[in-house]
């Protein structure tokens, strides 16, 4: 089976942190997301809003 490629990557970077989304559209408008090399398990799957709202809480919790 052929490695599927992003259709959305998405890199945050706060003091020397880094935070990656890579994400897969579906058919049905949503994205599959995978955090590195495996799928997210706290979410798998999610709507673009959704997707900036969890790198946005992800960069308010960084010290600094």
């Amino acid at each position: 089976m052929p490695a599927l490629k992003s259709d959305l990557k998405i890199t945050i970077e706060m003091n020397k942190r880094r935070f990656s989304l890579n994400c897969v559209r579906g058919p049905w408008g949503r994205y599959h997301i995978k955090r590195g090399r495996s799928w997210s398990r706290k979410t798998p799957d999610a709507t673009l809003t959704e997707i900036f709202e969890m790198c946005r809480k992800w960069a308010v919790k960084q010290p600094g």
